[in-house]
């Protein structure tokens, strides 16, 4: 991939000088090359210039050059190859170079009618990222195939790398703008907030501390927190001993115990010792106010007025029971689910079904549980590694490098489809690929299903995106924008496309709600012979999705919306 990089880096002076004091008709010429119809007399007006100015002549010849390099190193491998060739043609075997350009010009389709800029804009925006990101991506982790980064914060403000903490479970704990937590999610130092619902979390240091909302916490360290607003309780093993919950001015030093604070009252803090005993410390000093134990609480006015009074357990969530409630939540989510891919794998329009759970996790392969399914069909895996899924017991599988990724060969020719998968998206780059599944050719019937990034994309968010090529080897784009509106990093989400030659129509859903309804265009067979998800495939690009997915299927028919809905409800954590 550091080629690529490499190769950008010598193209970023020219590219930005020409940018800068490329002229109006130059840029009219590029333009047309890129896909852009020109009006006929200014189209005449540029082959006469053409034809009277050797120099400009050279000069189009060159800026198109340095436009295909850019494509190129933007383009997946397969197209790398191609436009090379074709470029090599350009610059050396076509004689009359004018007439070939404007050769170019006449043929553009009236169908296609983007800003005049907007295919330079997007290689040349490409390329200034790329650029930017070049020495991250040579010092990180991730560029070099380590560990997995940390998944994006839903409302958290990190000031360091290292979490701090895990989300242990979560009974309908939701955050400002609607963020859902969830079990797994990583915490990093900074502000996290719940606005209702019950939060759990494992500190590094072995402390469990539970909030329940309304409570905002500002997270310091593995072994120290501050609470700022709500009820929260923690139950510190002796591993931990010496966690620290600051709150009214006084720090809560525990010595083995099950502590409580409550800070719903702006006037004044409570701490309550439901079992062991805490030393209390006035701000930063060192030394030991007192010691509370057992059936002991201290009420703090105004962060310098304190007394003594009984503690009160009930005031404060139970630990124990939320976390056996919580987990026979999910086990009875989990069987509920398994009924449900039961009877979904008996479907005989099914080209391919992965539920992650039929599978050699020895050698690493996924079984297709679609009836009559060939062994060819099975997935495997290609490095990734096997974590939990949505539920305690569920399979998965983790995606974190560019060679990550599980290859398949269905060997399928669908002319009504329908995509849905289980996702969970960890990459909080908004300019980066999230592939979820993808044909790892370029040719007739393939498709690319994705989020798209914003450099392309020209918005600010990504969109979710279904690609299919044409016989005449058009890639037909069908997005929406609505579902990656908010943050997604952490949450199970369910996406679904269905491609519906009868209705005429490509339509999309997520987490089993119609979000988009595109006209097809087209109606090229889908070409199913072999698949990837996870990844594009080829070291060299940079298509590689950061995350988890735990079930992928593949009908033959066009699924109702009921249909789709149904399966959410059956699939959804």
């Amino acid at each position: 991939m550091l080629w690529a990089y490499y190769a950008l880096v010598c193209l970023l002076p020219k590219t930005f000088y020409h940018l800068l004091t490329i002229n109006e008709e130059l840029k009219d010429l590029l333009a047309a090359w890129s896909g852009v119809e020109l009006a006929p007399e200014r189209r005449d007006e540029l082959l006469a210039r053409l034809r009277d100015d050797a120099e400009f002549r050279e000069t189009v010849a060159s800026d198109i050059a340095l436009l295909g390099q850019i494509r190129a190193v933007q383009a997946p491998e397969p197209r790398w190859i191609a436009l090379d060739e074709i470029l090599g043609k350009r610059r050396s075997e076509v004689v009359d170079f004018e007439q070939d350009t404007m050769n170019r010009i006449h043929q553009i389709s009236r169908s296609h009618q983007p800003m005049k800029w907007l295919a330079i804009a997007a290689a040349l925006a490409l390329l200034a990222a790329l650029v930017m990101t070049l020495p991250k991506l040579q010092n990180s982790k991730l560029a070099n195939h380590g560990s997995t980064p940390p998944t994006q914060e839903i409302v958290k403000s990190p000031l360091g790398t290292t979490e701090v903490a895990i989300i242990t479970l979560s009974d309908m704990a939701i955050g400002p703008a609607g963020a859902i937590y969830q079990r797994g999610d990583r915490m990093y130092p900074g502000i996290l907030k719940i606005d209702t619902g019950v939060l759990q979390m494992r500190f590094l240091s072995g402390a469990t501390v539970t909030l329940q909302g309304p409570a905002e916490m500002d997270l310091r360290s593995e072994k120290a927190a501050a609470v700022l607003m709500g009820l929260v309780v923690a139950d510190v093993p002796p591993v931990a001993q010496g966690f620290t919950l600051v709150s009214g001015g006084w720090r809560a030093v525990d010595r083995g115990t099950v502590f409580g604070i409550d800070a719903r009252n702006p006037d004044h803090t409570e701490v309550h010792v439901l079992k062991g005993k805490v030393d209390m410390h006035r701000g930063d000093q060192a030394a030991l106010d007192m010691t509370l134990t057992t059936g002991q609480a201290m009420r703090i006015d105004s962060g310098v007025k304190s007394s003594i009074m009984p503690a009160n357990s009930l005031e404060f969530p139970d630990t124990r029971a939320l976390a056996k409630r919580t987990t026979e939540q999910s086990r009875s989510r989990f069987e509920s689910w398994k009924e449900s891919s039961d009877a979904l794998a008996k479907d005989d329009s099914l080209a391919l079904y992965y539920d992650f759970e039929a599978a050699d996790r020895e050698s690493d392969v996924i079984f297709n549980r679609a009836p009559g399914a060939e062994t060819a069909s099975d997935g495997t895996l290609i490095g990734g590694e096997w974590v939990e899924g949505r539920w305690a017991g569920k399979h998965a599988v983790r995606f974190n490098r560019v060679g990550d990724l599980i290859r398949s060969r269905p060997n399928s020719r669908l002319d009504a489809a329908t995509f849905m998968i289980w996702v969970r998206m960890d990459n909080p780059n908004p300019n980066s690929f999230s592939p979820f599944l993808l044909s790892p050719q370029v040719g007739p019937g393939h498709v690319y299903w994705m989020a798209w990034p914003t450099y392309i994309s020209h918005a600010d968010k990504p969109w979710v995106t279904f690609v299919k090529t044409t016989m005449d080897m058009k890639d037909l784009h069908y997005w929406e924008s609505q579902s990656l509106e908010k943050p997604v990093q952490g949450l199970w989400k369910q996406f679904a496309v269905v491609n519906d030659p009868a209705k005429d129509q490509v339509r999309l859903y997520t987490d089993g709600s119609l979000v988009a309804t595109k006209t097809m265009r087209d109606q090229t067979q889908i070409n199913l012979d072999e698949i990837v998800m996870g990844n594009w495939g080829y070291t060299s690009e940079s298509r590689n999705f950061i995350g988890l997915i735990d079930e992928l299927a593949i009908f033959g028919r066009a699924l109702t919306d009921e249909e789709i809905s149904k399966y959410y409800e059956t699939g959804r954590p």
